[in-house]
């Protein structure tokens, strides 16, 4: 069968009560049929998978609460791997995630399992996130700021019995319409990867945008009393004004120290003020050298690592290709040897390399596939990270390196001054001239400073602009994939109208709106679902238009590959709310009916205390029937 992405088939549960198992079944593309009489434990089966695949479930019966870990072994778009996660009566438990079946994660050590938490952080991916990356789905952020999870994609995969059937989603006490509408984009394939990545990108531009502007306003604030204009070419010229008015007191001085010189009296003249003008101009240049080395050191450790984190990225490509690549071209066959071109034999059969006589192992290399997936994943984004605060620290330490330039400027300038003129510590009447050499020199530090700040201000207010024109860009952009995902989303409600009013009409005659039904309306931010401008229906009646609905979404999947469904459903209501016998078998029917028809892979999961007798086989169903003598969990 033809795999659609994203696609999330279970082929694996397993239910371990500390270390004994007391559920093991293997299940199968198509339908999947867990039967037993009411009340022996089919739903609670059904919770514990769902909680196996990320979802977050909230109450537990008391047998669930007697396990203490379930195992779901999965296909995620075709590579297998094994989910583990603890059950406990806490909320949002972590996952373990190892590439490979349940069997081979049962024997292996605990270093070639990965463990992900349930929400992540800026250096540590969400299980959510590693899954989402196996299944090629993007990280979708909604307007709260919170990004989807497995558990928002379960909400309207699997319908459990608990939730009131009027709604599409499973219930929760705090709902965001925001959320269920993304979720809703997201499943139709109406939420473009690179509106994500704009939305993301315009995000940061925002906050540093904001960071830039009280930067500016900071600045301006420290020369809003400067009465000119503020620019480098002032300052330059300011500068070199003092400095000249600097030399000339200092040659005022110099006079003033050589008469002293000549003719005063025999006084011992004191080289303490130039010793200590040396120590600090040598102290201030290894400053200078110390911060030049700190930002060459971090450049190329910021370079070693921008070239990794692009050779991450392109190894996250490659790996997302190399399924499909094995898939598509198979094995490689030599007639002649590479080496020697002498004829090749074929004795090797078909399920080894001719060439090294290797057995063939398809499923270690998607096990590598899923480990290397998820190992370049939080390598990648703990790179981002690093890199980002190197370059926050590039930064601060040039503004630094200008601070320590200008400081050893002014030491040079000043030591250069006194020993032009050796200094008397005695003479009063030098005081004076001094005075306005140290006013001066205060003067040139003050527009060293301001110098600074006004390149700040000017190099701000060009990343500002810059930022203005990048945001313009992505708004742009953005507003015109989102005109066509309109078109996208459009396309994606008819086909699941159209799909969910094939299994309306096909219901058995009990409601005259099904019969009947032209106008499937439904939405995901409501909650709701209607036909012909109807929702209030009986309550059976209401179980119908429910798993109609959800059936018709996933295969409205199996008919566009556009749509990011994971071709999964697990249902738990098909005869919930006193649905009568006949009616329940007829929808189990058309169930495998439209099953049968699929050309894509696709899974569907449901629960039933009776079975349409045609599907009581194991081509449909799941271990065996059971019974309060025989729960489905052996605890």
């Amino acid at each position: 069968m033809t795999l659609y992405s994203p696609t999330l088939t279970v082929r694996r549960l397993v239910i371990l009560k500390d270390t004994k198992s007391v559920y093991d079944e293997r299940f199968h593309a198509g339908v999947n049929i867990i039967r037993g009489e009411n009340s022996s434990g089919k739903s609670t089966v059904l919770n514990i998978l769902v909680h196996g695949l990320g979802g977050d479930v909230s109450q537990w019966s008391e047998h669930a609460l007697l396990c203490n870990r379930v195992l779901v072994e999965v296909e995620l778009n075709g590579k297998v791997a094994t989910l583990s996660r603890e059950i406990a009566r806490t909320a949002k438990r972590p996952m373990d995630i190892f590439g490979g079946d349940v069997d081979a994660a049962m024997s292996a050590g605990i270093t070639e399992w990965r463990r992900y938490p349930f929400a992540g952080s800026e250096g540590k991916q969400s299980f959510s996130q590693a899954i989402f990356a196996l299944l090629d789905l993007p990280e979708v952020q909604t307007e709260t700021s919170s990004k989807l999870t497995m558990h928002q994609l379960l909400r309207v995969i699997y319908s459990d019995q608990l939730s009131p059937v009027e709604n599409i989603f499973r219930f929760e006490r705090f709902d965001a319409p925001i959320v269920r509408e993304a979720v809703g984009r997201l499943l139709c394939g109406a939420y473009h990867s690179e509106i994500y990545e704009n939305e993301v990108r315009i995000r940061l531009l925002e906050k540093e945008e904001t960071a830039v502007s009280s930067t500016l306003a900071s600045i301006y604030s420290v020369l809003g009393g400067v009465q000119h204009s503020l620019n480098e070419d002032w300052a330059a010229a300011r500068e070199g004004e003092l400095w000249q008015t600097l030399k000339s007191l200092e040659g005022e001085i110099e006079a003033a120290e050589e008469d002293l010189f000549v003719n005063g009296d025999n006084e011992t003249f004191s080289l303490t003020e130039q010793r200590t003008a040396f120590t600090d101009v040598q102290t201030l240049q290894a400053n200078v050298s110390a911060v030049r080395r700190e930002i060459e050191e971090l450049e190329l450790e910021a370079a070693d690592s921008a070239a990794f984190i692009a050779s991450l990225q392109t190894k996250l490509v490659a790996l997302k290709d190399a399924g499909l690549v094995s898939d598509e071209i198979g094995t490689v066959d030599f007639l002649w040897c590479p080496s020697c071109y002498a004829t090749l034999e074929r004795d090797a059969g078909d399920h080894a390399c001719h060439l090294c006589k290797s057995p063939f192992d398809d499923e270690r290399l998607k096990m590598r596939i899923v480990n290397l997936t998820n190992d370049v994943g939080i390598q990648l984004r703990q790179s981002n990270v690093l890199q980002k605060e190197r370059q926050r620290l590039i930064q601060e330490l040039r503004d630094r390196e200008r601070v320590v330039e200008n400081e050893w400027h002014s030491a040079s300038e000043r030591l250069a001054a006194l020993q032009r003129t050796p200094s008397s510590d005695l003479r009063s009447r030098l005081r004076t001239l001094n005075q306005r050499a140290g006013y001066v020199q205060r003067e040139i530090e003050d527009v060293q400073e301001k110098a600074g700040l006004i390149e700040q201000l000017g190099r701000l207010s060009a990343r500002k602009a810059e930022i203005a024109a990048e945001l313009s860009d992505l708004t742009d952009r953005n507003a015109a994939l989102i005109a066509s995902e309109r078109d996208r989303l459009g396309k994606a409600y008819t086909e699941i109208a159209d799909r969910t009013r094939q299994f309306l009409r096909a219901d058995l005659p009990r409601q005259e709106a099904f019969q009947n039904a032209r106008e499937i309306s439904f939405s995901f931010g409501g909650d709701k679902i209607s036909v012909n401008g109807e929702s209030y229906f009986s309550a059976s009646s209401l179980v119908i238009l429910k798993n109609s609905f959800l059936a018709g979404f996933l295969f409205a999947a199996t008919d566009d590959k556009e749509f990011r469904h994971p071709r999964l459903a697990i249902l738990d209501t098909v005869e919930d709310k006193g649905m009568e016998p006949e009616r329940s078998r007829n929808f189990q029917k058309l169930l495998v009916t439209a099953s049968n028809a699929a050309k894509v892979e696709h899974q569907i999961i449901f629960a039933t205390a009776m079975i349409a007798d045609e599907l009581d086989n194991p081509t449909y169903t799941i271990g065996s029937f059971s019974s309060h003598d025989d729960r489905t969990l052996a605890v």
